[in-house]
């Protein structure tokens, strides 16, 4: 699979456009059920990679119920989303979502049991209108994925990240 969007300076976190990170965490230490409904979280602007990637030009918010509803649908834990602003500005690749025109679904470096997160991203409606929204985030199987980038869903990769995932050595030229 060839780089699509792949820009070094994204990759290497030179252009690092999310700086909430230590606010998401703090926040995160004091989320639990009585109070995800009064809770939601900033998780900064898009990163270049995100808006390579087709996620528009918009701050990223996830509601505390829906962290909520997330991990006891999907049975991760507020911990293992720790550092999510970190992981979601450089992720390993970012994929049409094959349900909705114009969301992004994006695979990060953050893991939980079912595999690495996935964190479906939608553009915000109605009150949200000027917003990116967490819609879901849940551990993704690599399977899948291989499926999606074979559909042609895939909108970003960073090929290191995405070889690493997909466990694959680097082809040797001859």
């Amino acid at each position: 699979v060839e780089a699509i969007g792949l820009d070094e300076s994204a990759a290497t976190g030179e252009d690092v456009r999310f700086s909430i990170n230590k606010e998401f965490n703090a926040m995160l230490d004091t989320f639990n059920e009585d109070n995800a409904d009064t809770i939601t979280f900033n998780l900064g602007r898009p990163s270049q990679a995100l808006l390579l990637g087709g996620v528009k030009d918009m701050p990223i918010k996830l509601y505390g119920s829906k962290l909520l509803s997330k991990m006891k649908k999907h049975g991760f834990s507020a911990k293992e989303v720790k550092d999510l602003p970190l992981y979601l500005e450089n992720p390993i690749a970012i994929f049409n979502n094959h349900q909705k025109e114009g969301d992004r679904s994006v695979l990060i470096d953050l893991t939980t049991n079912d595999g690495n997160f996935l964190v479906a991203l939608h553009f915000g409606k109605g009150s949200d209108v000027d917003f990116n929204i967490v819609k879901s985030a849940f551990g993704k199987k690599e399977d899948s994925i291989v499926k999606w980038i074979e559909k042609g869903f895939l909108t970003y990769v960073n090929k290191e990240k995405a070889l690493n995932y997909l466990h694959l050595s680097a082809p040797i030229a001859e």
